[in-house]
């Protein structure tokens, strides 16, 4: 397969031996390097190197202006701005990049600047026209920005223009004029090869240097797409053809009729992204190193790129990288990033605690400071439940200063922060030279640094960046279009590449990455100001012309190459639709007899195995853990937590091991229960074994809000109440609590008399049964409140959470500690049942049951068995058999702890 870049520069050397005095000019820098290499495979004798320029480095020459950064225009665009206009310049630039991006094409594309916004304030003016209402003030400022438009593009140009820079759009108009004289002024001839899409500007140059004798110009293109007059593959070239007069009297270059060779086109609909890329690693593996090095990978989706790195196979050893990695995506720009938010996000000199831990986690601060300070900090946020960490704090915490200066606030100066950010650099470049295996830490490091002496540049030129959310504006804009670039041999080995950076290369074998609707070509979405209608006015680019250049870089690629892989993704996610590009079903419509076309089913491998309950066999160590247990006491709750799933209590009771303690920024569901309990318990606890009286309750009622406020205080600890979904709660347990001494009346008025006997009664008693083991086991456990009404005693278990009658009730005794969601809280009810008889025994039947502070209108809901609410012997007898045989298989050594499923 010869290249079109090799027949282009055969042709010419045909026509030309010596080359050197000639310009090449090309789409990309990376087709200008090919362009060398194959000048040194077809030259044999010694000559000087030829002008090879890229076409932006080409229009840049003619300029004689300099290319800037969007960001510099923005500061100076805000400049001019600012002089009439009252916003910060965080809001400006939210807004400003689409309207430079527009000020972009207006030059590209050489549109008389004045007539076009007059067009376009007209435009504003009839959009907002109403014939009842006068304008508001809102709409009134925005007709006159939109009035002043074109003042504000003539002072940005008059600004740039006077320091000889420009952005692309400005360089290519200056360029247009600045042709005259470099026509009178050079007798080169100029070959452009590869070009597709010209914007007015390029066209403008490409043709007075074509009219001149001055320039050739070789189309890469298929002669089997140019007889389509229709398709968008040649919708440029075929407006080349009918509007440039020297079309008209010369010949239309184009060097490919290659599309008819044999073919082999594989296309492989794969479900989700990273199917799609673990399909090209299982390509890749089978290719040898020669068959590697005439093969391109191309991501339509450019954003896949360190994700198809990671798939690719063992065999691959060289890789070239057209696309440099975003350094938005390196790992230490999260590491900015949070410290910027710890800053940002900052309330009356304290920092959120979330804020603080992410720095603190964060893998650099891990390098950057000692460990046991990390913990320290942690520590003292989560046991005092601190949601904002000021300075006073953190002086109270025992750390080094190194870490206490990691934590300074920062000053309202700018160039404070700047050099704060530098500061951090240096420190982690100096830790990291210390463990000399972190080379592409110190290259990202190195990267940063540049980017803060940018922003230090910039503070010190521009008054705009006068706020940290303005630093952290342009610091996300220059992050978001910096690159980290990949450095190696640029033409050996796998190539991997944008569709943008495939222009005038050709590869034997091709792989297309998300050939989807919506990627390839990309869609109607377009980030401007301008309306369709006067896009099509002024002869602007629309998401029409978009796609056709899509569909010719497409198309094009496949022209030479002999085995294509083209892969998509199947699911519709996000804003993937799951559908195929139009452009395969174009593809289809080309194929030609020699052609093998094949689509694949590709569904992931499937493998059927169901789901293991892990199982803990009990060993010595178990046992005797057990045994440790049981002569403690088996808490209700952790027999229930037993039924529910034996894995849980063995990893709690038998480990030990429990969820670390966080902080509750809000009031949790174990704490509202334990402040509730507290708080019922104070009021109570005076009272054991006297009469209850209204009096008593109307005095506890008095005490709710300071009672209330001791239990938060105690319990919330260093919490904030006072606002938010805290307030709220407090306010709900303090709703629960008059809730219940209100219920608690009503119980007064119903019944005779209620005598308090017991307030969170603690009990631990032996089994009344015998085990299999050599040791005693006890049950132990605390119960809210013990009380006799009219004569029955009454056992009661507080609940903040909503409980239903029904979960009191049973049939049969069996289900009882085997269903944890239907019978939970009748099997602790009468565990406290079982406890309190066996210390004295009953000699008239109970009744234990639940007050759900959630369901408070059901009153106490008491255990019934059938229908019968009354606890006798024989019911604790039934209840024994159940609980004797939980007890036996926990302790038993030869049944393992299973897993239940969920």
């Amino acid at each position: 397969m010869q290249t079109f870049i090799a027949s282009c520069l055969s042709e010419i050397q045909k026509k030309d031996n010596n080359i050197s005095n000639h310009v090449f000019i090309l789409p990309s820098k990376r087709a200008c390097l090919f362009l060398k290499q194959e000048i040194s495979k077809q030259t044999k004798d010694f000559q000087f190197l030829p002008t090879i320029l890229s076409i932006e480095d080409f229009i840049e020459n003619l300029s004689l202006l300099k290319t800037t950064n969007n960001t510099e225009v923005l500061f100076y665009f805000y400049e001019i701005y600012a002089k009439t206009n009252e916003e910060s310049f965080s809001q400006f630039s939210k807004w400003a990049q689409v309207l430079l991006h527009d000020f972009n094409e207006i030059d590209r594309y050489n549109i008389d600047a004045n007539n076009f916004f007059n067009n376009l304030s007209n435009i504003k003016q009839l959009e907002h026209w109403n014939l009842k209402n006068d304008p508001t003030p809102l709409i009134e400022s925005y007709l006159s920005f939109w009035n002043n438009s074109y003042n504000l593009y003539k002072e940005l140009k008059k600004i740039l223009l006077s320091k000889k820079i420009g952005y692309q759009g400005l360089i290519y108009r200056e360029a247009t004029k600045q042709l005259e004289h470099y026509l009178q002024n050079t007798n080169k001839h100029h070959y452009f090869i590869g070009f597709n899409a010209l914007n007015s500007c390029e066209e403008i140059i490409l043709k007075e240097l074509l009219e001149n004798n001055k320039a050739t110009v070789y189309w890469d293109t298929d002669n089997c797409y140019l007889k389509e007059t229709n398709s968008n593959i040649n919708f440029f070239f075929n407006k080349y053809l009918k509007e440039w007069n020297y079309y008209q009297k010369n010949p239309f270059l184009i060097k490919s009729n290659y599309f008819k060779n044999d073919k082999t086109i594989d296309v492989f609909p794969i479900a989700k992204n990273i199917g799609q890329l673990k399909k090209t690693g299982e390509i890749l593996s089978k290719l040898s190193i020669n068959e590697l090095k005439e093969t391109a990978v191309v991501l339509s989706d450019e954003s896949l790129l360190i994700p198809l790195l990671n798939s690719l196979p063992t065999n691959i050893n060289s890789v070239n990288i057209t696309m440099g990695l975003p350094l938005k995506d390196t790992p230490l720009s999260a590491f900015f990033e949070s410290i910027l938010q710890l800053h940002i996000k900052q309330n009356n000199g304290a920092y959120y605690y979330k804020n603080v831990q992410e720095v603190l986690f964060n893998n650099y601060s891990q390098i950057l400071l000692k460990n046991d300070d990390i913990v320290s900090i942690n520590d003292y946020i989560n046991k005092n439940n601190v949601l904002y960490i000021d300075q006073n704090k953190l002086n109270d915490i025992d750390i080094s200063s190194e870490t206490k200066e990691l934590f300074t606030f920062l000053s309202p100066q700018i160039d404070f922060t700047i050099d704060y950010l530098q500061k951090l650099v240096f420190s982690l470049k100096e830790k990291l030279d210390k463990q000399n295996n972190n080379l592409l830490d110190l290259e990202y490091l190195h990267r940063f640094h540049q980017l803060f002496n940018q922003l230090e540049s910039y503070q010190k030129n521009f008054k705009a960046l006068d706020s940290i959310n303005s630093l952290h504006q342009v610091y996300k804009e220059l992050l978001s279009s910096d690159t980290l670039d990949f450095k190696g041999e640029p033409i050996s080995g796998l190539q991997i590449m944008g569709m943008l950076e495939s222009r005038a290369l050709d590869f034997k074998r091709i792989i297309l990455v998300s050939v989807n609707e919506g990627i390839l070509p990309s869609g109607k979405s377009n980030s401007s100001f301008i309306p369709f209608d006067l896009k099509v006015a002024f002869n602007l680019p629309t998401y029409q012309q978009k796609d056709a250049v899509y569909a010719y870089h497409f198309f094009r690629l496949l022209q030479r190459a002999e085995d294509i892989k083209i892969i998509y993704n199947t699911e519709s996610d996000g804003l993937n639709t799951g559908e195929r590009s139009r452009f395969l079903l174009q593809l289809e419509s080309f194929l030609q007899d020699n052609h093998s076309y094949n689509i694949h089913s590709s569904t992931p491998k499937i493998i059927n195995n169901k789901k293991k309950l892990k199982k803990i066999t009990k060993n010595e160590s178990v046992a005797k853990r057990l045994k440790e247990i049981a002569e403690k006491g088996f808490s209700p709750s952790s027999l229930t937590q037993y039924i529910r799933n034996p894995l849980d209590f063995y990893t709690q009771k038998v480990l030990g091991l429990y969820e670390d303690e966080m902080i509750e920024e809000f009031v949790a569901a174990n704490t509202l229960g334990t402040i509730v309990h507290n708080t019922l318990e104070n009021f109570y606890k005076p009272y054991e074994n006297n009469i209850l009286t209204k009096e008593m309750v109307y005095k506890m009622q008095q005490n709710i809000d300071s009672e209330i406020n001791t239990q938060f205080q105690e319990q919330f600890k260093k919490g904030d109440t006072s606002k938010g979904k805290n307030f709220l709660i407090y306010h709900v347990a303090k709703r629960y609590v008059t809730n219940f001494l209100n219920l608690e009346i009503e119980s007064l008025n119903n019944y005779k008399e209620i005598i308090i006997r017991k307030i969170e009664a603690e009990f631990k008693v032996p089994v009344q049964f015998t085990t299999n083991n050599n040791y005693p086991v006890f049950i132990s456990g605390k119960v809210d409140r013990i009380d006799e009404i009219d004569g029955q005693l009454r056992i009661i278990d507080y609940k903040t959470g909503k409980v239903e009658p029904r979960e009191l009730s049973i049939k049969n005794w069996n289900d009882l500690t085997q269903d944890y969601k239907k019978h939970s809280k009748a099997f602790q009810v009468l565990c406290y049942a079982y406890m309190i008889n066996t210390e004295k025994q009953f000699s008239n039947p109970i009744t234990a049951g639940i007050i759900s502070f959630k369901n408070i209108k059901d009153g106490f809901m008491a255990f019934k068995e059938n229908k019968s609410k009354l606890i006798t012997q024989d019911t604790l007898k039934q209840f024994e058999n159940q609980l004797e045989g939980l007890i036996k298989e926990i302790n038993n050594i030869n049944i393992p702890f299973t897993e239940k499923e969920v």
